[in-house]
């Protein structure tokens, strides 16, 4: 974290670390190594489970529904309503919660996965103003900057994918409601 505080201030930006739980739900299961959790831990949705044989664990394992996934049907609205499955355990999709809550805040938002990695030589040489400013060559400024896969920066890698820059437009706020 200390890294990230020295290079927004070495780049003259702001350090927002947003340390606040978003997800309030309960995970309930691992069905075919997902994450299956209620949307909220409020009110009869805390164990909406139960009413579905196909969602309910066995008692001896979580891994493993007590009925068959074929009873379910997809026109079922309470379940669409409170059902959430989760590739990783949901605190890492804070994160995209974290992000809508703030890209309002600022005319831009770096958002960096915990993961990101930046090469010490590139600490004074990468910067994300470079990023979005490349793009005003083109005629205007970006609402959206993807770092899919890294490319050339300067001589070698300087940062690896793991950010998105979104612009407070309409669009900007659209791809992190999308992105939700």
């Amino acid at each position: 974290l200390q890294l990230w505080r020295a290079y927004a201030a070495a780049q003259g930006h702001r350090f927002l670390l947003d340390a606040e739980t978003y997800f309030n739900g309960t995970v309930f299961a691992r069905y075919l190594g997902y994450y299956w959790a209620s949307s909220s831990s409020q009110g009869a949705a805390e164990s909406f489970w139960s009413r579905y044989d196909y969602l309910t664990p066995q008692a001896h394992s979580q891994y493993v529904p007590t009925d068959l996934f074929s009873l379910a049907r997809v026109n079922d609205a309470y379940l669409l309503d409170n059902l959430v499955v989760f590739t990783q355990p949901p605190g890492y999709w804070d994160s995209l919660e974290a992000l809508g809550a703030v890209v309002t805040r600022s005319e831009w938002t770096v958002w960096i996965d915990y993961d990101l990695t930046l090469s010490p030589c590139c600490f004074d040489a990468f910067s994300f103003t470079e990023l979005i400013c490349s793009e005003r060559e083109a005629g205007s400024l970006p609402h959206i900057v993807l770092r899919d896969t890294p490319h050339e920066d300067y001589h070698h890698h300087c940062a690896n994918a793991g950010f998105v820059i979104v612009r407070n437009t309409a669009i900007g706020r659209l791809f992190v409601e999308l992105s939700r």
